[in-house]
C-alpha cells in the first residue's frame, strides 16, 4: 500500500510514456521502476538504436525521443464513512 494525499491505494506497477517533441507516441507497462525520479523531472532523452513500434505509431532508428515514468495506481481504500469531523 502507498499513501497519496492521505489516501491509501493499491500499487500495481509503472508505465513509461514515449514522446517525440510534444507528441505522445505510446507507452509500456513495467512492474518495477527503471529510474529513481518519477514524472516530469525524471525525463530521459534517447536516440532510437532500432525501430520502436507501438500499435499505430513508431519511432524510427536514429530519431530522438524522450521518456517519462509514472506510477499506475489501483483501487483506493478510501471510505468517506470513516471520516470524523471535530
Amino acid at each position: 500500500m502507498n499513501l497519496l494525499h492521505g489516501i491509501e491505494y493499491e500499487h500495481i506497477g509503472y508505465f513509461v510514456e514515449y514522446m517525440q517533441g510534444n507528441k505522445y507516441i505510446g507507452s509500456i507497462n513495467l512492474e518495477e521502476p527503471d529510474r529513481e525520479i518519477i514524472g516530469y523531472y525524471g525525463r530521459q532523452d534517447h536516440v532510437a538504436t532500432e525501430d520502436i513500434v507501438f500499435k499505430k505509431k513508431r519511432i524510427r532508428k536514429g530519431e530522438s525521443f524522450h521518456t517519462r515514468l509514472y506510477p499506475l495506481c489501483g483501487r483506493s481504500n478510501f471510505n468517506p464513512k470513516n471520516i470524523t469531523t471535530l
